[in-house]
C-alpha cells in the first residue's frame, strides 16, 4: 500500500478475505503491487470499519484487478444439513448475507472503476443462487470459470488430490480461460 501510494504507481492485485494468498505472494515475487486482506492478514470484514476501509482503499487506489473470496459456510452443504436437523443457522445465515452483500458491493464500485472484479466461492455454495447475487452476475460483462482445485495442487489433510469443485465468476476474460480447469481425473 505504501508504495503505491509513494510511486503512484497503480496497484495491481486486491485479494479480499485471504488466506495462505498465494496469488498475492506470485505476484509480488515477480514485481506486481499487491495487497491482501483478511482475517489471516489483520483485517475482519465481520467488523463494519475494516469493510468501510476496504471500501475507501478501492476508491483511492483503484487497482487493476479485485478478487473477493468471500466466506462460504453460511451457504455450504454443511449449513443446509445442520438447519435440516434442527440447528438454528439464522445468525450464520445473517453474517453470510452481510458478507455477500458486501462483496457484491464491492463488485459493483470496483467495475464502476474500470477494475477488473473475480468471486470465488464453492460450486455448491447457495451464495451463486441468492436472489441479489443472480441479479448482479447477470449483467454481460460477467463470465464462468469452473475450476477443481487439484488441478492446481489442492492436497487434502492426508496428502491426496482435493477436488473442491469452485466456481468463478470474473469480469476478466483471461482469467475466464486461465481457471477453467476440471479435473483429468489421474487420481484418487
Amino acid at each position: 500500500f505504501e508504495e503505491a501510494v509513494k510511486t503512484r504507481k497503480q496497484l495491481d492485485w486486491i485479494e479480499a478475505y485471504a488466506g495462505a494468498a498465494r496469488t498475492t505472494k506470485a505476484l509480488r515475487a515477480k514485481g506486481g503491487l499487491a495487497l491482501c486482506l483478511g482475517l489471516d492478514h489483520g483485517q475482519d470484514f465481520n467488523n463494519p470499519r475494516d469493510r468501510a476501509h476496504l471500501e475507501a482503499l478501492i476508491h483511492r487506489l483503484k487497482p487493476k484487478h479485485l478478487w473477493l473470496a468471500f466466506p462460504c459456510t453460511a451457504f455450504c452443504q454443511w449449513s443446509h444439513l445442520n438447519a435440516a436437523r434442527g440447528c438454528s443457522m439464522e445468525v450464520r445465515l445473517a453474517e453470510g448475507r452481510c458478507h455477500l452483500n458486501f462483496v457484491l458491493d464491492l463488485a459493483s464500485l470496483a467495475h464502476g472503476l474500470g477494475c477488473f472484479v473475480t468471486l470465488e466461492n464453492p460450486l455448491g455454495s447457495t451464495a451463486w443462487t441468492q436472489k441479489r447475487t443472480l441479479q448482479v452476475l447477470s449483467q454481460p460483462h460477467w463470465h464462468s470459470a469452473r475450476l477443481h482445485q487439484c488441478r492446481l495442487g489442492l492436497r487434502g489433510p492426508e496428502g491426496g488430490l482435493h477436488l473442491k469443485p469452485t466456481l468463478i465468476k470474473t469480469t476478466c476474460p483471461e482469467i475466464t480461460a486461465a481457471l477453467s480447469k476440471e479435473c483429468n481425473k489421474d487420481h484418487v
